[in-house]
């Protein structure tokens, strides 16, 4: 997938969520349908890999993205970016990492 497809078909104006922060470093989306809640972050990485000797940025040190609903004690934690695959703990929770080539 494209970059430039990422949220392409999404009502960006209805599901943009307000940050709280004053500075937010990032623009979260929502969507839904009956079956499912989708988000969508945009959001910079800037994971500098000169900083590893092997040019591997660890899981540990990569961004975490947690997600809970209101009303849930069900929390979801994800590992982000460096351009590697997204580390998720929630088996039923598809993440899809787009970053430029």
């Amino acid at each position: 997938m494209k970059p430039t497809l990422a949220l392409k078909h999404w009502d960006r104006e209805r599901g943009f969520v307000r940050p709280v922060s004053e500075h937010p470093l990032a623009d979260l989306y929502v969507c839904w349908n009956k079956k499912a809640i989708y988000l969508g972050l945009y959001a910079q990485d800037v994971t500098e890999d000169a900083f590893y000797k092997d040019k591997i940025v660890r899981a540990s040190d990569r961004a975490e993205w947690v997600v809970f609903l209101g009303g849930s004690n069900s929390v979801i934690r994800s590992r982000i970016g460096a351009g590697l695959e997204p580390i998720v703990d929630e088996p039923t929770a598809r993440l899809l990492n787009i970053f430029p080539a």
